[in-house]
């Protein structure tokens, strides 16, 4: 049921229209009956919703801010957690530009003009700029609600089409050497090192590795069932022999994390593979992390460089890339190719060292050298 809430300032008293826990619409500085009679239309308009909504009527009347609840009930509870808080996030910041405008007259000009807000904004933390990159997310969770919207009927055709995203540089990927991984390894404590190593030879997000329970792997036939994973997609990861025995070492020996050595499993610690002393998950290890990565002079990087530095190790072995997809649990194979499958600069030297040798132009025609096109 809405209400009024009024806010006493210097210049006057301000009203807000709440619903519950929400501020549904602004009405700034204004009288007590003029705010009582604005009150009472946004109830009756929510109320003639509400009816349409139930009886699944068209309703060209329809406000954005109302039909983000219904997203948010019917479409976004389905995904992962990540997602949920992320996209709630946007939802946020699209309600106070965009809620009041109804769902129906919508268009693309309003569309601009949060892009130009959002532009405008600074970061909440420290008021820097917004990144691009973060704009693009929030319009393409946009446009995700949108395209619901005319599945949904709302709407006929979405009034984000013709809206273009930003043009931003990808940053180049992030993987480390089996070298440079050899040597983060070493200077890692024990909780860390088992972490890391199982982490590199499957490729597993970091909440399906720290979620992870030995009721999950298969010992017999190599391969570890990850469930309620992203996107809510169940899959089948392989294991190879380095990666088996070390998950069969871990069922037996439990990685102290403040003693730094291997213990027999505890009852309670028999549930989750990597856990802490009580036998609940993981949920951070930043800190001995960074402190390794320091030890080995490396850059920073996190858990997710990992995952990439296995799908790139499978692209160096030649692995056809739905064979990676299908191990990265990835919807779409293109995120394999131009996300996780990072080149390096070696990778690059071996490529043009492998192009045919041919005579310099200065000494006769072109030609090709005997025996050295290796195609």
């Amino acid at each position: 049921m809405a209400y009024l809430r009024s806010y006493h300032t210097k210049k006057g008293i301000k009203y807000l229209i709440r619903e519950g826990t929400k501020d549904i619409a602004n009405l700034g500085y204004c009288t007590n009956r003029e705010a009582e009679k604005a009150l009472k239309q946004v109830s009756q308009e929510i109320a003639r919703q509400k009816l349409n909504r139930k009886f699944h009527l068209r309703d060209d009347k329809l406000l954005f801010s109302f039909y983000l609840d219904e997203y948010i009930n019917t479409y976004l509870v389905r995904k992962s957690k990540n997602t949920i808080s992320s996209e709630l996030q946007a939802i946020e910041e699209f309600r106070p530009i965009l809620g009041n405008i109804p769902l129906s007259l919508m268009g693309k000009k309003d569309i601009e003009d949060y892009i130009n807000q959002r532009l405008n904004a600074g970061r909440k933390r420290d008021g820097k700029p917004l990144s691009l990159n973060s704009i693009n997310l929030e319009l393409r969770y946009f446009r995700g609600i949108l395209n619901k919207a005319v599945g949904d009927g709302y709407i006929d055709v979405s009034p984000f089409n013709g809206v273009k995203f930003f043009k931003t540089n990808k940053p180049v990927a992030k993987y480390l050497t089996p070298e440079e991984f050899q040597r983060f390894l070493e200077v890692s404590p024990a909780h860390l090192k088992a972490i890391i190593f199982i982490d590199v030879l499957t490729g597993l997000r970091k909440e399906e590795l720290f979620n992870l329970k030995f009721e999950h792997i298969d010992f017999d036939k190599a391969y570890i069932e990850v469930i309620n994973t992203k996107g809510k997609r169940d899959r089948i990861v392989e294991l190879n022999d380095d990666a088996l025995e070390e998950l069969r070492y871990l069922k037996e020996h439990y990685p102290h994390p403040r003693l730094n050595r291997y213990l027999s499993r505890e009852p309670h610690q028999r549930y989750y593979v990597f856990c802490n002393p009580e036998g609940k998950p993981y949920r951070d290890i930043r800190t001995s992390l960074n402190t390794a990565l320091k030890k080995a002079t490396l850059p920073k990087i996190d858990l997710h460089t990992l995952r990439k530095t296995y799908l790139s190790w499978l692209a160096q072995t030649g692995a056809h890339p739905k064979i990676a997809q299908m191990l990265a649990g990835h919807s779409d194979i293109g995120i394999t190719m131009n996300v996780y499958t990072a080149v390096g600069r070696e990778d690059m030297r071996k490529a043009v060292n492998n192009l045919p040798r041919i005579a310099s132009g200065r000494r006769g025609s072109l030609r090709l050298l005997k025996g050295e096109n290796k195609g």
